[in-house]
């Protein structure tokens, strides 16, 4: 993987051709220098975020494109987008250590590699620590902690419902449990109606 001309992205494919068809079976990796994990507490998270496009033929039996910390302990197994999007990986099995990550891409075979291939960009680190006691300066339903419950809210609290996976990644100072609008101590569908009760103020 090398960089683009302009030095905008990684990317893993010929520059010329924008496809990774070389003729042969190909494959290669961008890895990190060495980096210090810092120890979380029992309920701290450490998450991986990176921007991804990937064109290939979409089946891993023929193209993989695929993240690994130390060489070989897999955390993102990278599907296909056109478009770019922000990708996710938990790293915190490895709090307090030192690693590497690797982006990793192998065609497998030697054909139909006539795709585009992979581009990496906006790689960053982020970590998380939920507090059980919510003991923070924000009310509930205040779903993106700007101290305003408000319709700008609202994708923040679907993200929420969906999982805390996909919330705490994107929201890492405010907390999850901020979308338990029925105060039952769990995050589910039952707080969507409490939720819009706060959001039009009745």
């Amino acid at each position: 993987m090398t960089p683009a001309k302009a030095i905008q992205w990684m990317y893993y494919g010929l520059d010329d051709a924008c496809d990774y068809d070389t003729g042969s079976l190909t494959y290669g990796s961008l890895v990190t220098p060495p980096i210090d994990i810092p120890p979380v507490p029992s309920n701290g998270r450490v998450w991986l975020h990176y921007c991804s496009t990937l064109l290939t033929e979409d089946d891993e039996i023929y193209d993989r494109a695929a993240v690994l910390v130390n060489g070989n302990q897999y955390v993102d197994d990278v599907t296909n987008s056109g478009e770019w999007e922000v990708r996710t990986a938990d790293l915190t099995s490895w709090a307090g250590e030192t690693i590497n990550v690797r982006w990793f891409f192998n065609s497998l075979d030697d054909y139909y590699n006539d795709y585009h291939g992979w581009q990496v960009d906006y790689v960053s680190f982020s970590y998380s620590e939920t507090n059980c006691t919510l003991d923070v300066p924000f009310a509930t339903g205040d779903m993106d902690c700007d101290t305003l419950i408000n319709f700008n809210d609202i994708d923040h609290f679907v993200e929420a419902l969906v999982g805390r996976d996909i919330y705490e990644p994107n929201h890492p100072d405010c907390p999850w449990m901020l979308a338990d609008c029925d105060a039952n101590g769990i995050v589910n569908f039952n707080d969507i109606d409490p939720f819009v009760t706060l959001l039009v103020g009745k």
